[in-house]
């Protein structure tokens, strides 16, 4: 006996298991709730289920109620208030399960004379019920009621699976709830990040795209106060950029958290790097010592920092004066939003860095070309004061300059110094001039009155807080110091002291022309006409090659060489060559351009490695150095150095003379020189300004027209967006691979520039590529000269053996790959670091671009495939209806007929006219029972719903075998035109099959006299697109539009074979639509399905 008790409860247990995982299965159902009631009435064959939601937090039962059977009558009390309203009340009330075998039980266990309850019991014929208060921990989410019309005794067994049935439900309407919130949540942010990228795309400004991003972020996270605070390192604090208060948004007032205070929870999260969420900062024990308060009743705090490379640069700071205000999805959006914050962060900041970097350039320039030109020294001095002044936007100050001989500094100019001190002498061991004198290091001094240098500091000039102090160096050899002085503490930023170290080596190279001026007394021609020279190329700037052919020009003008080279060196190596040559009857001078990567050796190249000029003795042609003509003589050289002894290059006379040239040459080539370093050294400048800022305006321009593009049909815009600017900036050759998730192969979907040859189409992560390696190590690969590949990737080759120079790096966002992005030369050292950051940067850009460009794709094909089968799926279940009603309804009428007729048969004449009209009936009232009958056999067959990837041309074939008795018999035959073989869509085969087979008889039965079906398919970037044209009688333009519609059909049949094939194409991700038809011409229809390609097969 306990045994069999054992085994009954253990199959209730089963039953209660096998129905918990019916109700907990479907989350994502948009008709959930009436999906559980259904299952419950099934289940326990009940004749009426009622399910009263309850939402807990607003206190109050949520409408509409949920009904699963038949209402016994279209005016039952149900139809006038909602079934059992206040009985799911008193339920709620009484907290436990409720199991009554009659009416009278049920309202006397509630303690309930509630007039409508006992109305509606008796109206329904209700002899038993149970009702449920299901809940979920503390929380109620509704009331069932499970009705009989027959009597149940509820035995021990049904109340142990009623039971556990409400535990059950409750935990499905419950996820089911949560669910629902998290998809809206979710979806939301999406749209918030794709919102933030679009706008930020089509501005630089700094402070514009943090209020932007803050104004977005607050209508998804409600809040009374939020800020973006960024990290200044000169200073040590975090200066608020945007705001967001109840008073309105802006930077005003300014707010700055100092990072040297020891409180504060912005300063802590900063330091830490870590995100927090407080909910009471007054009342939290970890959090309350360190809060500062405020003046705005702040309750709870949400901060996020602006990470880089692992290094803090910034605050996200949500603040609200509600207890527990942020949730911790909340706190994960923001960590989300920090990524593309700090994005676009860096992107402002270097693109103003930059431009600024241009405008002092530019500055510096026209600077040097006043500075060169003051030779007089009795002015030189205090034009130098005022200049170096002006570019640091400053007003005090002193020039001091070394004397060898006493060993200390004189005042040559000052600004500002305290009448009685005008003068006075330093030494090196006194203040702060006198510390970067001996030290010969550049000091920028904050704050003087902070210890050490409080104590160090010569007040000369009253009221300073900061000094700016750069040592004036001749190689190793002191020429004295620039001292700028400011009231403001922490005045004087890493710019200003990069810009005063370039105006510190122009004024050395002022003092050392000044001072050659002074003793060449008798070379004053010369020196006049070298510095007539030198204003002329100095003034050159915007065009490196116009600065080096004036060089050379000038260089000629100076000492009536026969042949003028200049070579350029480049951290080291050997870059450009400009060579002139005098010819001509008229001694014209010619300049050409040459590539001195590969130049041979000589003297040239031994004054390289020297940095000493080099003289030939006697006939050059004997030298041990010389390589050269055989016509050359006598040659000189002289290297090009800056001030740091960096070898920027090196100028060579050569002539067919012999002892053309001696040492005086050798002593104006070395002022010439001297002169032509500033000019290269400047030209060099502007032009990596420069690229750098079109580098900045490119990635801009491309941000704004890859956020234009919103449809991933268009990605191979995005490709081509990409290779363009790629191509127009650099002039190199550009190819764009993608890799295949499936396949791990890197394709190649996009090039430029390649005409000659084309790139390997399809390259293997094994391979040993330079594209393979990039996209295995997920990191950029510069090679500058394939001829000399770096140890640590020996064996690598280019995929174009012709290729002398390449850069690679990944498309990547997230860790996740989407290809690689190169630029390949045919010579060697092509690119240089303007190239590497601008390939990276588009790359970046172009992951940001398919990644957004993948989830819209992905959520409109969601939204898409949900709306359109919404509304199929209610027009299919309203036929069924329909098709079930009018069996029920017109089923009846042979009956009747055959009763009319069994009288008429007693009459004494028959009426043929009553006959035939009863015999019309029936078949009338046939044909419509027939349409209904197949109308719910389409609605209801069973098919096999497990997609799979199947070719297409299988499909195809299969379909044409099928219909084939009937293609043969109205000479109807198939064509296969571009149809590709291997091509695979992801779909249920038995659903698409049929698809086939509808398309295919609506096209023979348009044929009548014969005709052709041709097929064609092609792929586009989600979706595969078969075409099935016809030759047939074409439709009727005032029809096309209804062809898809429910019982509309052009031939007098059924007319559910179009709608029905449109709703299975729907259901398997894809779509089925009329193309083209003409009367008489034939009718073109296409159906669209996903392709096998895994990241193309969405969700079914």
């Amino acid at each position: 006996m306990r045994n069999q008790q054992g085994d009954h409860i253990l199959d209730v247990l089963h039953q209660l298991n096998a129905l918990g995982q019916q109700l907990t299965h479907a989350l994502h159902s948009p008709e959930i709730l009436q999906h559980i009631v259904d299952l419950i009435r099934n289940t326990f064959e009940a004749d009426l289920v009622v399910l009263h939601g309850y939402q807990q937090d607003e206190a109050q039962f949520i409408t509409p109620v949920i009904v699963g059977g038949q209402f016994r009558e279209t005016n039952s009390p149900a139809s006038k208030h909602p079934p059992l309203g206040q009985a799911a009340i008193a339920v709620l009330n009484h907290t436990t399960p409720i199991m009554a075998s009659t009416p009278l039980d049920f309202l006397t266990t509630l303690q309930n004379e509630d007039v409508a309850t006992k109305q509606f019991l008796e109206h329904e014929h209700i002899q038993s019920l149970t009702a449920l208060p299901l809940r979920v921990l503390d929380e109620n989410v509704a009331v069932l009621f499970i009705a009989f019309r027959r009597p149940i005794a509820f035995e021990i067994d049904q109340q142990m699976l009623l039971h556990g049935l409400a535990n059950y439900t409750a935990i499905a309407i419950k996820n089911a709830r949560e669910f629902t919130s998290l998809h809206s949540r979710r979806t939301k942010e999406l749209k918030i990040l794709q919102d933030i990228d679009s706008r930020i795309s089509k501005t630089l400004n700094l402070q514009d795209i943090l209020q932007t991003i803050l104004n977005l972020t607050a209508t998804h996270i409600p809040t009374e106060k939020a800020a973006i605070f960024l990290y200044h390192a000169h200073t040590n604090v975090l200066d608020r950029q945007a705001v967001i208060t109840t008073n309105g948004n802006g930077v005003s007032p300014e707010k700055i958290i100092s990072l040297d205070e020891d409180k504060g929870i912005t300063r802590w999260v900063f330091e830490s790097k870590r995100p927090v969420r407080i909910d009471n900062v007054l009342r939290d024990p970890n959090w309350r010592d360190l809060y500062v308060e405020g003046s705005n009743n702040i309750l709870s705090e949400l901060d996020v920092p602006l990470l880089f490379d692992d290094e803090a640069i910034g605050i996200i700071n949500f603040e609200s004066t509600r207890e527990a205000a942020f949730s911790r999805a909340d706190q994960e959006f923001l960590v989300t939003l920090a990524g593309q914050v700090v994005l676009a962060i860096r992107n402002a900041q270097a693109y103003e860095q930059q431009k600024h970097l241009a405008d002092e350039r530019k500055a510096l320039n026209k600077i040097s070309q006043k500075i060169i030109g003051q030779l007089d020294s009795t002015r030189i001095f205090e034009f130098m004061l005022d200049q170096a002044l002006e570019i640091t936007k400053s007003e005090v100050g002193t020039l001091m300059l070394y004397d060898p001989q006493r060993g200390d500094l004189w005042m040559a100019a000052e600004r500002g110094v305290t009448a009685s001190l005008k003068g006075r002498r330093h030494g090196l061991h006194e203040g702060i001039t006198g510390w970067v004198a001996s030290n010969k290091e550049t000091l920028n001094v904050g704050d003087i009155t902070k210890l050490p240098w409080k104590s160090v500091h010569l007040p000369f000039i009253p009221g300073i807080r900061s000094e700016l102090a750069i040592p004036l160096l001749e190689g190793n050899r002191l020429r004295g110091v620039i001292n700028i002085e400011s009231p403001k503490s922490n005045h004087f930023t890493l710019g200003d002291e990069q810009l005063l170290q370039e105006f510190a080596d122009l004024a050395v190279i002022t003092l050392k022309s000044a001072e050659g001026y002074r003793e060449a007394k008798e070379g004053k021609a010369k020196l006049q006409a070298l510095h007539n020279v030198a204003k002329e190329i100095i003034g050159q700037l915007e065009d490196p090659d116009h600065v080096m052919r004036t060089i050379l020009k000038n260089a000629a003008i100076l000492s009536k060489a026969e042949g003028i080279s200049l070579h350029l060196y480049n951290d080291g190596q050997a870059d450009d060559i400009y060579r002139a040559h005098r010819g001509g009857p008229q001694h014209e001078l010619t300049i050409k351009h040459f590539d001195g990567s590969r130049a041979k050796r000589g003297i040239v190249a031994h004054v390289a490695e020297t940095k000493r000029f080099y003289l030939t003795h006697g006939d050059a042609q004997n030298d041990p150095f010389y390589q050269g003509d055989g016509d050359i003589h006598c040659e000189v050289a002289v290297p090009i150095l800056s001030n740091q002894n960096k070898l920027v290059g090196v100028l060579n006379l050569e002539s067919p003379r012999l002892n053309a040239f001696d040492v005086e040459d050798v002593d104006l080539l070395e002022l010439f020189a001297g002169q032509a370093v500033i000019a290269i050294q400047n030209a060099r400048a502007y032009a990596t300004a420069t690229r750098r800022e079109t580098r900045f305006r490119l990635l801009h321009e491309a941000a704004q027209k890859l956020g234009e593009i919103a449809d991933i049909e268009r990605l191979e815009e995005v490709f081509d967006i990409v290779a363009r600017i790629a191509e127009k900036h650099t002039k190199s050759q550009v190819v764009i691979r993608r890799y295949d998730h499936e396949t791990e192969d890197l394709v190649v979907v996009h090039t430029a520039r390649w005409e000659e040859s084309s790139p390997v189409s399809r390259v293997r992560l094994a391979d040993p590529y330079f594209a393979a390696w990039v996209a295995r190590n997920m990191q950029t690969l510069t090679v500058l000269d394939t001829k000399t590949i770096p140890p640590e990737i020996t064996g690598l080759t280019p995929t174009d053996p012709k290729t002398a120079s390449s850069i690679s790096t990944p498309i990547k966002i997230e860790g996740r790959l989407y290809g690689t992005l190169a630029l390949t030369y045919r010579k060697p050292h092509r690119f240089g670091d303007d190239d590497i950051n601008l390939i990276e940067g588009l790359a970046q850009q172009l992951a940001i671009a398919i990644q957004r460009l993948e989830a819209t794709a992905a959520q409109q094909a969601a939204e898409h495939r949900a709306m359109t089968a919404e509304v199929m799926g209610s027009i299919g279940q309203q036929a069924f209806e329909l098709a079930h009603r009018l069996s029920n309804d017109l089923g009846l009428v042979r009956s009747y007929v055959n009763d009319i007729r069994e009288e008429l048969d007693g009459l004494e004449e028959i009426n043929l006219t009553i006959d035939n009209n009863l015999q019309n009936i029936v078949h009338d009232v046939q044909q419509v029972l027939s349409l209904s009958g197949d109308l719910k056999h389409a609605l209801t067959k069973e098919v096999d719903v497990d997609p799979a990837e199947v070719p297409v041309s299988t499909l195809l074939h299969e379909s044409m075998k099928a219909v084939s008795p009937h293609a043969a018999n109205a000479q109807v035959h198939f064509e296969f035109k571009e149809v590709d073989e291997d091509v695979e869509i992801y779909a249920v085969p038995k659903q698409v099959a049929d698809i086939f087979r509808n398309l295919f008889m609506n096209a023979i039965e348009s044929m009548p006299d014969g005709g052709k079906i041709t097929l064609q398919t092609h792929k586009t970037m989600r979706y595969v697109e078969i075409n099935v044209i016809d030759t047939g009688i074409g439709i009727a333009v005032e029809k096309q539009d209804r062809i898809f519609d429910l019982l509309f059909s052009t031939k007098n049949s059924t007319g559910f074979g179009l709608w029905s094939a449109r709703r299975v194409a729907l259901e398997n991700g894809g779509d089925l639509i009329l193309k083209e038809s003409q009367p008489e011409q034939g009718t073109t229809f296409t159906l669209r399905l996903l392709r096998a390609d895994a990241q193309f097969r969405g969700d079914l």
